[in-house]
């Protein structure tokens, strides 16, 4: 509570509401960091009826009970981010096992945004129908099933990563049942990084416009795996094999031969903006993976093994929207070189706005080098940070 508030109220003989909470403008309640081993249960003469955000992050609740929001009646925001995280996300690494009671969620109706991520949960909570955002990041949960989201018609965004990676060893993968997911038919931003999958969930909702995959360990991709989303216009596959000589974490190196993309995997995705394709191992980029790409505006190939390919490359002939690509990166191990030549396929990139180029290793920039960049006429940003360039 702020010292000036809490004298104000005691010069009236008061104290605030909502101690030892504080109550903030637009009906928001801040109880972070207050070493809380239980909700606030605030006084009958609490305005609580005007409560409509509630942020409990990184206290010490270990049990949510049935009533403990129930009279928080126009509740639609909840924070309880880092209250009790898995053993290998605290900061002494002592195991933390979250409670919930059966309605503790069911009995805020109004309920549109819930943050449960850092904490020791091994299931999804029963939860009401009236959630928009939901965010399970960072916890012990490493199934879910047809039945957990059962009645959320209205959720539209579900962030779930880093719960199996190494800094949240699990001793399995992520398991997502076929179709766990496709009764939320307005679902259209789904994050699953790091979490040890090794293929696309199956049956996802159509709805998708967003779907975020990186850091796991999908080596295969192939038409199918995203065959029925069609809405998509943000997808990131990143680093999921892994070119582990710039890993700045621990790193599985990719396998022999992979990845493995069909030249067919993206092709019917003719709505897709933004693609990324970061810390791949590429060595080569094939032509019909982009086919279709019309509308693609973001492509990041960033730390992969394409600095000879990008030197003769035509792929970007069709890539005429694009307005940011990142190269940066893409050098070969223990070499650096003297002069680095685009290829002329860079001249038909009339939409490009940004170019990152940061370490890719080479030590001259000549007129040769930019150019095939200067026909561009919306070129603002030329990234070429951490190379070595002397003249």
């Amino acid at each position: 509570v702020q010292a000036a508030a809490l004298a104000a109220a005691l010069a009236e003989g008061t104290l605030p509401a909502f101690l030892p909470c504080e109550l903030q403008p637009h009906g928001q309640v801040d109880c972070n960091w207050l070493f809380l081993k239980s909700v606030p249960h605030f006084s009958a003469g609490a305005p609580r009826a005007n409560v409509t955000s509630l942020s409990l992050i990184s206290n010490r609740i270990h049990h949510l009970h049935d009533s403990d929001f129930v009279h928080l009646s126009n509740l639609r925001v909840l924070n309880l981010k880092w209250n009790c995280p898995p053993a290998g996300l605290s900061p002494m690494h002592f195991p933390c096992r979250m409670t919930i009671e059966p309605n503790t969620f069911l009995a805020v109706p109004t309920l549109e945004e819930l943050n449960l991520s850092y904490n020791g949960i091994t299931t999804v909570p029963a939860l009401p129908s009236s959630l928009v955002s939901l965010s399970l990041s960072h916890t012990s949960i490493l199934v879910l099933g047809p039945t957990h989201f059962t009645g959320l018609h209205a959720l539209r965004f579900l962030y779930m990563d880093g719960n199996c990676y190494y800094m949240n060893p699990c001793p399995r993968a992520l398991e997502v049942a076929p179709g766990a997911l496709l009764g939320l038919g307005n679902l259209t931003h789904l994050s699953l990084k790091y979490n040890n999958l090794t293929e696309v969930p199956r049956r996802l909702p159509p709805s998708l416009d967003t779907l975020l995959l990186s850091y796991n360990h999908i080596v295969t991709l192939a038409p199918e795996d995203l065959a029925n989303l069609t809405a998509l216009r943000v997808l990131d596959v990143g680093g999921n094999c892994r070119r582990c000589d710039h890993a700045r974490n621990p790193c599985r190196e990719c396998p022999k031969n992979f990845p493995k993309l069909h030249p067919d995997t993206f092709s019917h995705l003719s709505r897709l903006e933004g693609l990324v394709l970061k810390d791949s191992s590429l060595y080569k980029l094939e032509k019909d993976w982009f086919r279709g790409l019309g509308r693609l505006q973001v492509l990041d190939l960033s730390e992969n093994f394409l600095y000879d390919y990008i030197t003769k490359t035509t792929i970007f002939n069709d890539l005429t929207q694009l307005r940011r690509l990142n190269l940066s990166f893409n050098y070969h191990k223990k070499v650096s070189f003297a002069h680095l030549h685009l290829a002329s396929s860079f001249g038909s990139l009339v939409s490009l706005e940004k170019l990152d180029m940061h370490g890719i290793f080479f030590r001259s920039l000549t007129n040769i080098t930019l150019q095939p960049l200067t026909r561009l006429p919306k070129l603002q940003s030329l990234r070429l940070q951490l190379n070595f360039i002397n003249q």
